[in-house]
């Protein structure tokens, strides 16, 4: 949720923050009927619409398909050593992709690691990667020693939020919440 800068002079009663928590659930459960009738009417616009694109979508990969098969059987004779040909101005053809590392037929990336480890260090070196970072768990895990933390310059916090909470009366749970503040542990 934005924040709100509160132009209006502060709650004093109790009554008016009741009125205001009733005004505010009112709010939020007109917001979210709203959201729902959105919704459905996306919806039936989507279903509408995909119907005819999903059908314009099969027809194109099948033409695609018997295009791809034709220039495949006449590529010497029709491509020679072009990567493409031109029909009316629109072109077919093939594009090279980017270069890609895959294991070979029958391995996969494990085994390739796993060779790759039993391979001396400047291969190693080359090929694998160690990712070194910070194990925010087990710095979680030991923030009640905080000046070892602060050693090496991390606190431990935790973020409170704001909430109003609608009693709903059987309907889904929904929480209308604020910032978060930063609070330390």
């Amino acid at each position: 949720m934005k924040r709100v800068k509160v132009t209006t002079s502060a709650i004093k009663t109790r009554a008016e923050v009741e009125r205001l928590v009733r005004e505010t659930v009112k709010l939020q459960l007109d917001l979210e009927a709203k959201i729902v009738r959105r919704d459905r009417v996306v919806k039936r616009v989507q279903e509408r619409a995909n119907a005819g694109i999903n059908t314009i979508t099969v027809e194109i990969e099948k033409n695609l398909a018997l295009l791809e098969q034709w220039s495949e059987v006449h590529r010497e004779k029709e491509f020679g050593k072009a990567q493409s040909l031109k029909f009316d101005g629109h072109t077919i053809g093939w594009r090279l992709g980017n270069h890609a590392a895959k294991p070979m037929k029958g391995r996969t990336w494990a085994d390739v690691v796993a060779r790759l480890r039993d391979m001396r260090k400047s291969v190693r070196r080359l090929f694998l990667r160690v990712k070194i970072e910070a194990d925010k768990e087990a710095m979680i895990k030991a923030r009640f020693h905080p000046r070892l933390l602060a050693r090496f310059g991390v606190q431990i916090v935790q973020s409170e939020t704001f909430f109003l909470d609608p009693d709903r009366e059987g309907q889904a749970e929904a929480l209308l919440t604020g910032d978060k503040h930063e609070v330390m542990a």
